[in-house]
């Protein structure tokens, strides 16, 4: 495979081809862990582009930290809808909150990610 970027390695797509929107993850095997859940390094990574990605369209930002909670398993059977929501935005620091959810609306990850102008 030759992926242009982290997001197409994933098999990730940007939600109504609006970054802000948030991303979507596919199922696929190779993103499971022994267990047949999402592996958790890949659901921090994508809560972390789609955070990023929410703040960067007007500025220059990157992320400083994030604060990532697995709040169910996440099979990695169906696709997982990361939506961002901006918590504070200012000119050189923001704070999004990263939600991971089922179709069927169920929580699975939630994340806080913090950037900084650089």
């Amino acid at each position: 495979m030759n992926a242009t970027s982290i997001i197409e390695l994933l098999g990730a797509h940007h939600r109504r081809d609006n970054a802000a929107a948030g991303l979507e993850l596919e199922p696929s095997e190779s993103l499971r862990n022994p267990l047949g859940n999402v592996h958790g390094g890949v659901l921090l990574c994508v809560s972390e582009l789609a955070g990023h990605s929410a703040v960067t369209p007007h500025a220059e930002f990157q992320t400083t930290s994030i604060a990532m909670a697995f709040v169910r398993p996440c099979p990695g059977t169906e696709p997982i809808t990361f939506a961002p929501r901006m918590i504070y935005r200012g000119r050189t620091f923001a704070v999004v909150q990263v939600v991971g959810r089922y179709p069927s609306g169920k929580t699975c990850t939630t994340a806080t990610v913090t950037c900084h102008r650089m």
